[in-house]
């Protein structure tokens, strides 16, 4: 992360306080019906209006807001519903113009240098002693809705996702973090698993370190990882092995995408059929086009199921 901090610069996470159920449903819909009569595009995938669509969210929002436990029904009082695949996207709507209303004339008026937001976490670079009223900013837009909570660096370090953000002479660097509950169990080398799955521990380590770590970290990182596994019964050999191998083919992918950005090349997305696909993405790459598939709406995808499970005695 290329950024210069200067003395009185000061990192800074915010976090919304129960999103889902903190997102004015009212206030979205209209944030909705907004955004897609903007939407120049939208006839050529839809024969549905903005009206028509903002209403089917909100139908799908309101109607599809309860679950079914122990022969009841429940219903979520407010905010976006729990568990609706609809609920993510809406949310991310929200807060999209929450940001557009909280600084309409951009971040540098406020002090702030830098703002990165995923879904309700939020890091901040802002100027010394504006923190507390940036915060007190964001709180003011929805007052007693959308509750805002804040917490500094502490000796130049800010947990913030997966992720610690360190201060290291006027630039920023990252590395993996872990909370001190972690007790770094993983599956058993020796439990009745197949190979793969224990591979795809060991690979899902690595691309967290190899992608959050800069690279002074990285070396430690990767040790870490090979003492951890050899504490869940992992052979030396297996571990270390698995770890190159994982390595070289993320470097090499990374290679590869630097090598598609100098000559692009356009993606088609097509329904997979056994057989059939490998040979239209042959014949695609020919002609100068990437070729991704995708699944077709089945019932378990449209369809909720209310099952209720039976608790084993």
């Amino acid at each position: 992360m290329r950024v210069e901090l200067r003395t009185d610069d000061i990192l800074v996470s915010y976090d919304v306080k129960d999103l889902f159920t903190s997102v004015a449903l009212g206030y979205t819909y209209d944030i909705i019906l907004e955004s897609l009569s903007k939407d120049e595009n939208l006839k050529q995938r839809t024969k549905l209006n903005p009206f028509h669509l903002t209403q089917l969210a909100k139908f799908c929002l309101e109607e599809g807001n309860y679950f079914h436990w122990n022969g009841c029904y429940f219903s979520q009082k407010k905010g976006a519903p729990m568990g609706s695949p609809l609920s993510p996207a809406e949310a991310e709507m929200f807060m999209e113009h929450l940001e557009d209303i909280a600084f309409p004339d951009g971040f540098s008026v406020s002090g702030v240098k830098m703002f990165k937001r995923y879904a309700d976490d939020i890091f901040v670079i802002i100027e010394e002693d504006k923190e507390v009223a940036l915060l007190e900013h964001l709180n003011v837009l929805f007052p007693g809705k959308v509750i805002f909570t804040m917490e500094r660096e502490e000796k130049g370090k800010l947990a913030f996702l997966d992720s610690i953000v360190i201060r290291d002479q006027g630039h920023i660097k990252t590395k993996v973090f872990s909370k001190s509950t972690n007790s770094e169990r993983y599956l058993n080398f020796f439990s009745n698993h197949p190979l793969n799955m224990k591979k795809g521990i060991i690979t899902g380590m690595v691309d967290k370190s190899y992608y959050l770590c800069h690279g002074d970290y990285l070396k430690d990182e990767i040790k870490h990882i090979s003492q951890t596994l050899l504490r869940n019964g992992y052979p030396k050999k297996f571990g270390e092995a698995t770890i190159s191998e994982r390595l070289l083919k993320l470097r090499n992918t990374d290679l590869n995408k630097r090598q598609a950005r100098e000559t692009p090349l356009k993606t088609i997305f097509i329904p997979y059929y056994p057989g059939l696909g490998k040979g239209i993405r042959k014949i695609a790459r020919s002609i100068g086009y990437t070729v991704a598939f995708k699944r077709l709406p089945n019932l378990m995808t449209i369809l909720r199921s209310d099952k209720v499970r039976i608790q084993s005695e």
